[in-house]
């Protein structure tokens, strides 16, 4: 499933750039060590409870739907993140965001690896979960490589413009397929 696999990918890249450039956007725009904890922590809750309910979409709809639309919401949510840094909004609509954008974003790669696990034949799930996580690990490399280098060029608020743009790019591939 190339949908998959470009899903795992991107998952990786978009995630392993959180985890590694997020604490330097939140100082850069401000925020102190609380905050920039309660940002980190607000985003890691809303992916982990927001996986169920994407999950039962998943389940009940057609999956290719349910991720090309998280993705995509990934994208709309992570550009509001943006604007809210821009206008300089107050902070609960960057937490409020944050929120949401780790229930979309996080679980792009569950619902890749659901996705590719859908056209599995028997015993090819082992080396399907073996290439997926190694796909997603290349991307977790990647990914902080290119954010850093992209909020270099460009300012440390657009992290969030690379997100977007990965969630996109992967929507757009999605429907594509």
């Amino acid at each position: 499933s190339p949908m998959g696999v470009g899903g795992a990918a991107i998952a990786g890249m978009v995630n392993g750039a959180f985890w590694g450039m997020s604490p330097v956007f939140a100082s850069s725009i401000g925020l102190n060590e609380l905050h920039i904890a309660l940002f980190i922590s607000i985003t890691v809750f809303g992916g982990a409870l927001l996986q169920w309910p994407v999950g039962l979409l998943s389940d009940r709809f057609d999956r290719r739907t349910v991720l090309i639309a998280t993705a995509l919401l990934g994208c709309i949510v992570a550009l509001l993140m943006h604007t809210s840094v821009s206008l300089r909004l107050p902070e609960a609509a960057l937490l409020a965001s944050a929120f949401l954008f780790g229930g979309f974003a996080f679980s792009i790669y569950s619902l890749s690896v659901a996705h590719v696990n859908d056209r599995l034949e028997a015993g090819q799930s082992l080396e399907a979960a073996r290439s997926m996580l190694q796909l997603y690990g290349i991307g977790a490399a990647i990914g902080p490589i290119l954010a850093g280098y992209t909020m270099k060029s460009l300012g440390t608020a657009s992290l969030l413009l690379f997100f977007s743009f990965w969630l996109l790019l992967l929507g757009l591939y999605s429907y594509h397929r």
